[in-house]
């Protein structure tokens, strides 16, 4: 089975034999009407495939709460990584604040000197700065961009599942915290899909 979670895993081993069992009930019911033998047929249908119709989808009730609940436990984790990284973004700049007003006033002491040697050994010291500023505020833009999208991704997801969207797929591959969070919700995914398709084509034709 495509899933770790175990709770997952009880409800598809329970649900597999009612499955196997509805498939063989309608087969017997339609042989039945094939035959001629109505009444018999509709017993059937009264006693067995309707108590089991009601358990299976009792048991897909349960994998859909499960589902919802999954699903709020990734809507808050996104949410708790979307404070983190904003908090991380405005770390970035305020130290890049603290470093631009550092190179201005080594910038205005190097105005007001005197001395060629201590003029060159501040310049360089300058250039170094504002070139450091600069890397550093590309890799604080990059970092962001970095969380901030698959982030913004799955939240927009986990919205379009929640409406009852689930044909749509994660664009993420990353190694990282971020690349597994998505790789389960894929795999979370293409399980709630199979159960509902299946749910749909179990369900008897009258």
């Amino acid at each position: 089975m495509p899933t770790s979670n175990q709770e997952i895993i009880a409800e598809m081993q329970e649900l597999q034999p009612i499955h196997t069992k509805l498939h063989q009930t309608v087969r017997q019911i339609k042989d039945l009407a094939a035959m001629g033998k109505v009444e018999e047929s509709k017993l059937l249908m009264q006693n067995t495939l309707l108590p089991l119709s009601g358990h299976f989808f009792a048991i897909t009730g349960r994998m859909n709460t499960l589902a919802d609940i999954y699903q709020n436990k990734f809507k808050e984790l996104n949410a708790l990584l979307l404070v983190e990284a904003i908090q991380q973004r405005h770390d970035t700049f305020q130290i890049l604040d603290d470093i631009v007003e550092k190179a201005v006033n080594y910038a205005e002491e190097l105005g007001n000197s005197a001395k060629t040697t201590a003029h060159t050994g501040k310049t360089m010291m300058l250039i170094g700065i504002i070139t450091g500023t600069i890397l550093a505020l590309l890799l604080g833009v990059g970092l962001t961009l970095l969380i901030t999208r698959p982030l913004s991704q799955g939240t927009k997801r986990a919205r379009e599942i929640s409406e009852g969207d689930m044909t749509q797929a994660l664009d993420i591959d990353q190694k990282d915290e971020i690349g597994l969070l998505a790789g389960a919700l894929i795999i979370w995914l293409g399980i709630c899909g199979k159960c509902r398709q299946k749910s749909l084509q179990r369900l008897p034709i009258h």
